[in-house]
């Protein structure tokens, strides 16, 4: 560290992404730190979410868990490889701090912080915290999260926080009225936003199609899709053979459009996902993906349904008959009502900021010395950013 810590000395590393649940909290986080006069890199595995929405961050191979014969021959050299690269940027760049978004992406960087001594962090969206963040828990200060019962995973010294996770601005911008005027759509009908994901989209997308071909509902509703690669075409027939007006998109940027626009939302149970959802305080119903890592998906949304903020459907229950259920529960405002404040109760919008204070705080930048975020535009802040609706994935 320096001998003077001002915002102006300091520079923040992040490290992580490979998919949105990973990189958006990340990309909101390196917001709200710019927003405190604090220098901010980025740099990741280089997937094609990189590339589109953070064109800027260092791109770093992030080899996985070898899984064959031939892997685990390779993994030794590509490892060491990873790691060497991530130091030579930590220490080239001059960081002082880096903060680990979950996932290989950051394994390697924060091995290599904890090698220099440079102080790491940690961001944990799910309430079973993923495996790099459990490995990397043992080197770090702190570990922020959005659930209690992650810090029971975690077997370290480091400070376990519940902060909440960062939010994108975007899923908190706009109004009813202008996305109802966005999308076309009657103020008198309910919404359904349905976001069918990037991994395991194609099984709940067929899961769903089944429903809208097989059930016939006498309450009139309208439907925003978003169903990543698969089935849109589909999809969209089967909305207009049932007389249900839809609009049915692969991928959204403009997410609070549509969160703006929801009544109910049938989404997955990634962290990222509820976290959004919680901060607007949106009713939902999240079907787990079935083969996330650990069950974490399934630990997210147990979480919120004790809360009594979601109602958690398995994959293979979403018959039918819960699609009945799931469209009287549209049209009953009272058992929304009571979803959407279990659910508010729960948001933390300022999550982003409340973890960069304690980032920099950590690092002895003196209490005052840093501009406050809302003095800046979110042009400034850096947390406007793209939004494919494929990020509301596995994790």
């Amino acid at each position: 560290m320096v001998d003077s810590v001002t915002p102006s000395t300091v520079r923040i590393a992040l490290a992580g992404g490979g998919t949105g649940g990973h990189l958006f909290p990340g990309l909101a986080l390196a917001g709200e730190i710019r927003a405190l006069g604090v220098e901010v890199l980025g740099l990741g595995p280089g997937r094609e979410i990189e590339k589109k929405s953070a064109p800027k961050w260092h791109p770093i191979a992030s080899p996985r868990r070898p899984r064959s014969a031939g892997q685990f021959i390779r993994f030794p050299g590509r490892a060491a490889k990873a790691f060497l690269h991530s130091r030579k940027f930590l220490r080239e760049q001059q960081i002082q701090a880096v903060v680990g978004l979950g996932g290989y992406g950051s394994l390697f960087p924060g091995l290599a912080a904890h090698s220099d001594g440079i102080p790491l962090y940690l961001l944990e969206q799910n309430a079973v915290p993923g495996r790099v963040t459990r490995l990397l828990a043992r080197r770090a200060r702190a570990v922020y999260s959005c659930w209690e019962p992650a810090s029971l995973w975690l077997h370290t010294d480091a400070r376990p926080l519940t902060l909440g996770n960062p939010i994108r601005s975007e899923a908190l911008g706009w109004s009813r009225e202008d996305a109802n005027w966005k999308w076309g759509f009657r103020r008198d009908l309910r919404t359904l936003l349905i976001m069918g994901g990037s991994q395991g989209a194609e099984g709940l997308n067929r899961r769903i199609l089944d429903c809208v071909q097989s059930t016939r509902v006498a309450e009139k509703y309208q439907v925003i899709h978003l169903t990543g690669p698969t089935l849109r075409g589909e999809l969209q027939r089967a909305y207009g053979v049932a007389g249900i007006r839809a609009r049915v998109l692969p991928f959204l940027d403009a997410i609070g459009s549509a969160y703006a626009a929801a009544d109910l939302v049938l989404a997955r149970a990634g962290g990222t996902t509820i976290a959004e959802l919680a901060a607007r305080g949106l009713p939902s119903v999240l079907v787990p993906y079935p083969w996330s890592a650990d069950g974490h998906q399934e630990a997210n949304a147990r979480q919120m349904e004790a809360a009594g903020a979601s109602w958690q459907v398995r994959e293979e229950d979403l018959t039918p008959n819960t699609w009945f259920q799931l469209i009287r529960l549209l049209h009953d405002d009272e058992g929304r009502e009571r979803l959407g404040r279990a659910a508010e109760s729960r948001g933390r919008p300022d999550a982003g900021r409340r973890i960069a204070m304690d980032i920099l705080g950590d690092l002895g930048v003196p209490e005052g010395a840093t501009e406050p975020a809302e003095t800046r535009s979110e042009e400034e802040r850096g947390v406007t950013m793209p939004s494919p609706a494929q990020l509301q994935d596995a994790g």
